[in-house]
């Protein structure tokens, strides 16, 4: 479950970018239709449910996660998130709480990821817990209710209407609903229905229960409820007259819930926003084509500038040199991401100067008795992990000219021949087991 929590945080870090830049462009192309707004959460939302990350050449994200798998066994600790202030300011701080712990013998990183992920599995099962509970005390409220017309059901116990349901979704409105206030209700809501929100909405709970951790996925949540809102409002209104643009805002308001809490369900009339919807409403006119156009192009390039990274070999510069071989066990970027696993390391060792890398052979990848060894020492440190493939890289180094910052180096020393030896599970990431001769 360790690995599961990582894999989550490092994309929960990775999507801050994504959503940052959605919130700037809502600001930008406030006369865009909220239609294509919607668009961009569901992009979000596609961020944070494929565990793989998308590659582009145009991507302005690198291609690395955060959070090394690996983390625990780093000698010195550090995150990789890309943006150089970011580390700057967080990985001094890791440093010297991990120096501090590790002369009491004690891995704070391993605590921490053990920690953190019970704490982020209480998180979820309450979050959706929250939501179950939420749907049975709804459905038990509507348990007696009138069917008016198809789909369409009036109940004695609701204080506004909404949709219900997901597979089979209803319409509900509350006793003594004039006519007037009925019929833009029901406008609104069969809008819902055309555009499948009451399966969006949830699913976006859902999403937000697993990264419940991450107050910009909050944000994300909230705006995403008021955009499928706006959007509705647009819809329902469309071509329609001030006088009854008044009307229907005039419903909204009588309809208005008056809840501050964030919920999974339902999709209702008057649930979210009501002051902003109306201000849309009112002012809403059908944006001219060149708007829509330039929306829809600055929508593009967000998403592909950050909704991806940079592809393998794109963004893979070293200032040494670097031998692949002619293997047949593993690719260019099965390697590239090794090397950049040792680089990790190796960027800690101060004064250390790297000036050549290649891979050792398919051979001894392909020993078995290799693959046990490294799995020994995984077993030795506690962790799980099963290892079923494993890659050596040689090196060549220079070490530090300074006595201080020698070490157990030999100062101002060639070190020729240094191996690297790195393991990984299936469909995981290299993890640097061990170094040296």
């Amino acid at each position: 479950m360790e690995r599961c929590f990582i894999m989550i945080l490092n994309n929960a870090l990775t999507v801050s970018v994504l959503i940052f830049a959605i919130i700037v462009l809502r600001l930008l192309f406030q006369k865009a239709p909220k239609g294509l707004i919607c668009f961009l959460w569901v992009i979000v939302a596609v961020k944070l449910i494929v565990p793989v990350p998308l590659e582009s050449t145009f991507s302005l994200l690198p291609n690395r996660t955060p959070v090394s798998v690996g983390i625990v066994s780093q000698q010195e600790p550090m995150l990789e998130t890309g943006l150089k202030p970011v580390d700057a300011v967080v990985n001094p701080v890791i440093h010297e709480q991990f120096t501090s712990a590790r002369a009491t013998g004690v891995n704070v990183i391993q605590v921490f990821l053990h920690v953190g992920t019970i704490v982020w599995i209480i998180g979820v099962l309450g979050m959706l817990a929250y939501t179950v509970v939420t749907y049975i005390l709804l459905k038990r409220r509507v348990r007696v209710s009138i069917r008016t017309e198809q789909n369409t059901y009036e109940c004695d116990d609701i204080s506004g209407p909404f949709i219900f349901g997901i597979v089979r979704p209803k319409i509900y409105y509350p006793s003594g609903m004039v006519w007037e206030e009925k019929e833009f209700v029901l406008r609104h809501e069969k809008a819902h229905l055309k555009r499948k929100d009451h399966l969006w909405k949830p699913l976006g709970f859902v999403i937000l229960s697993i990264y419940w951790f991450q107050p910009l996925c909050w944000i994300a949540y909230i705006l995403f409820c008021r955009d499928i809102e706006y959007a509705c409002d647009e819809r329902a209104t469309l071509g329609e007259d001030k006088q009854w643009k008044a009307d229907y805002c005039q419903a909204l308001l009588n309809c208005s819930v008056g809840r501050k809490r964030i919920a999974a369900c339902p999709v209702a009339f008057g649930e979210d926003h009501v002051k902003g919807r109306v201000k849309n409403i009112m002012n809403y006119k059908k944006p001219a084509v060149w708007i829509i156009l330039l929306a829809i192009a600055a929508f593009a390039v967000v998403s592909v500038c950050f909704a991806t990274t940079k592809k393998s070999g794109d963004n893979v510069e070293y200032n040494f040199t670097c031998d692949y071989g002619s293997s047949k066990l593993y690719s260019k970027e099965d390697m590239d991401e090794a090397i950049q696993t040792i680089m990790n390391e190796f960027n800690n060792w101060k004064g250390c100067e790297m000036h050549s890398i290649r891979y050792g052979s398919d051979q001894a990848c392909s020993e078995s008795e290799n693959l046990s060894w490294l799995q020994e020492l995984e077993n030795a440190n506690d962790n799980k992990e099963t290892f079923t493939e494993c890659i050596l890289f040689e090196s060549d180094f220079h070490s530090p000219k300074d006595e201080k910052d020698a070490g157990a180096f030999n100062v101002d020393f060639e070190y020729n021949d240094w191996q690297w030896w790195l393991a990984r599970s299936d469909g995981g990431q290299w993890k640097l087991m061990t170094w040296g001769y």
